[in-house]
């Protein structure tokens, strides 16, 4: 399946003149520069704490929820996506 077959409208492609939706926060500034940092502060505690308890429950011999890992996996995917830098400059 290529792109050409997506069913994909063209307010979300920009072709209609439209520049469509925005899906993050854009590129970091000195007035989001403090919601950049909140959101990576809280995820990375939430990354830690989950990594704790996966531990803590490898530790007492209980398997690790199907649940836990699917957080964990999310959890660490936006923070990626939040870390790493989109240059099209």
């Amino acid at each position: 399946m290529s792109l050409a077959d997506a069913e994909i409208p063209d307010s979300q492609l920009g072709r209609d003149g439209q520049t469509g939706q925005e899906e993050s926060l854009g590129p970091v500034t000195p007035l989001n520069r403090r919601v950049y940092l909140a959101v990576i502060a809280i995820l990375g505690v939430v990354l830690i704490i989950g990594m704790l308890g996966w531990l803590l429950l490898a530790a007492d011999g209980k398997s690790m929820p199907d649940g836990l890992g699917v957080i964990l996996g999310t959890v660490a995917g936006a923070l990626v996506a939040l870390i790493s830098s989109n240059s099209k400059d």
